[in-house]
């Protein structure tokens, strides 16, 4: 459990089919949160479409949403039918599986894959398909969505480059995408849910308890340490011509990384083409391989993680962005943090925390016309 006095809502309360609201504090009334606060802000609620949302987002700007961050406070985010979040942006594919990106986190205590696909009902973020009349003669941009069936999300967020940010499950071509992401700026944390759990809460079992436990952990995690603030980048222990796969680290040092991060294009094309000949490309690696036979470009080195994934390694935009997400991601998991990343002055600021452009030369995958 947890305690109400920790948690505070910016908004009306999170309902959980028949049992009482998650007890919390009202914003407006509970006074300027403090470091180690947990500040919940339900679905919905940063949307502007009203009147009362604006004042949310103007309530947030308010009391310095992002100074108490840094300083420790603790945000619940919970699904906003948005198209950028806090500088990070959505797409609307409605998921019906997601898959975990850091097995052993609190928030997936009793919960495996399988319990993050197909859950029960429909998502109701946003309506099951886009209007349109018999007269229609335009070609979608997207490719159209004509239900949310059990759809486990609607707006999964595509992976920031900048931060000290994981993907704690993924989603999405190329595993690019997350419904749930972990973010911390100086002392403060914040997991951004963009899974459907809302009006799932206390009817699907693996949605309800997800939220049971994100909630635990946020009010439980530690506080990270803004002196572990940059990834140690070495030359590792040899070179390692046509290497096409790396080990995924294990355990904590692991989370928010896949083999997708890990598969490297650059040995096998050349531009994001296939080639008659594999390209020169050699890559350090450290001594050693896990079980698979795959060396390893990650490691632990007592508080501090090393990699050999520098952010210039590659030459595409793809390679680049892999990096740059296995880089927000270490920070974390060594315990440290950043002073960019996600935050309210983002706020529907597209480019921000993506600088690289990783569709260079390359059809976008959601994009309709193209199929």
């Amino acid at each position: 459990g947890y305690s109400p006095d920790a948690a505070i809502l910016i908004d009306r309360p999170v309902k959980r089919k028949g049992r009482d609201p998650i007890p919390a504090r009202q914003l407006v009334t509970a006074g300027t949160p403090k470091p180690g606060d947990l500040l919940i802000i339900p679905r919905h609620t940063l949307e502007a479409t009203n009147h009362s949302r604006q004042l949310n987002l103007r309530l947030l700007q308010k009391i310095g949403f992002d100074k108490l961050v840094e300083q420790g406070l603790r945000v619940l985010v919970l699904e906003q039918n948005l198209t950028n979040l806090f500088g990070i942006n959505t797409e609307h594919t409605r998921p019906r599986q997601a898959f975990i990106a850091a097995h052993g986190h609190p928030v997936f205590d009793g919960l495996t894959d399988s319990d993050l696909t197909f859950w029960s009902g429909s998502s109701n973020l946003t309506h099951a398909m886009d209007a349109f009349s018999p007269s229609e003669n335009r070609f979608p941009e997207r490719l159209w969505h004509t239900s949310n069936t059990n759809a486990v999300a609607t707006r999964p967020f595509i992976r920031p480059q900048v931060g000290a940010c994981r993907a704690l499950a993924v989603c999405g071509f190329d595993l690019q995408e997350t419904p749930l992401l972990e973010v911390v700026r100086g002392k403060g944390r914040i997991i951004f849910c963009q899974f459907d759990v809302s009006n799932r809460y206390g009817i699907d079992p693996a949605a309800t308890r997800l939220l049971d436990n994100i909630v635990r952990y946020l009010t439980t995690a530690p506080e990270p340490d803004p002196a572990l603030n940059s990834i140690h980048i070495v030359k590792g222990d040899r070179m390692q011509k046509h290497l096409f796969r790396a080990a995924v680290p294990e355990g904590q040092t692991g989370w928010g990384i896949t083999q997708a991060e890990l598969f490297f294009r650059e040995s096998l094309y050349f531009n994001n083409r296939p080639t008659r000949k594999l390209p020169d490309l050699t890559l350090p690696v450290f001594a050693g391989t896990n079980s698979l036979g795959y060396p390893q470009v990650i490691r632990k080195h007592g508080a501090v993680i090393e990699t050999t994934l520098a952010p210039d390694l590659f030459q595409t935009g793809w390679g680049k962005q892999k990096i740059a997400w296995i880089h927000a991601a270490l920070l974390i998991n060594q315990g440290g943090s950043s002073t960019e990343g996600p935050a309210l002055e983002h706020h529907g600021n597209i480019l921000a925390l993506y600088p690289i452009a990783w569709v260079e030369n390359f059809l976008h995958p959601y994009t309709a016309n193209i199929w």
